[in-house]
């Protein structure tokens, strides 16, 4: 598994092209590879985070939930997948991994329907 950075709508490298192996902790075997994000991705994620950001602030809430529920559907379909690379980064139990992995997925949700709530 080898991981690239999610900035502005696309897998790249980190601009340095740093990267560190990833290792499985119960074995110590090479599992796979991160891009190592400096300074200068985090400010290109928080530029294009700025750019896109009044196109969904005026996105209908129903269909930004609609969106959020996709999301999380497609984690929850995949969710054996992502748990055992979970666990082999990590070294935790599968089934721990898909307790985590099923916790991020409510909150998706949760927050999907939050956008729909009028208060204040």
């Amino acid at each position: 598994m080898d991981r690239k950075l999610y900035i502005d709508g696309r897998w790249c490298d980190a601009l340095a092209g740093g990267t560190a192996v990833i290792h499985d902790p119960a074995t110590g075997e090479p599992v796979g590879t991160s891009a190592i994000a400096m300074a200068a991705d985090v400010d290109a994620a928080v530029a294009a985070a700025s750019r896109a950001f009044p196109a969904w602030a005026a996105t209908h809430p129903d269909r930004r939930a609609r969106i959020m529920h996709r999301a999380a559907d497609l984690i929850e379909e995949r969710i054996d997948a992502i748990a055992e690379m979970l666990t082999r980064e990590q070294g935790k139990p599968v089934p721990d991994s898909k307790k985590e992995i099923s916790f991020g997925i409510a909150v998706i949700r949760y927050y999907a329907e939050e956008g729909r709530r009028v208060q204040g």
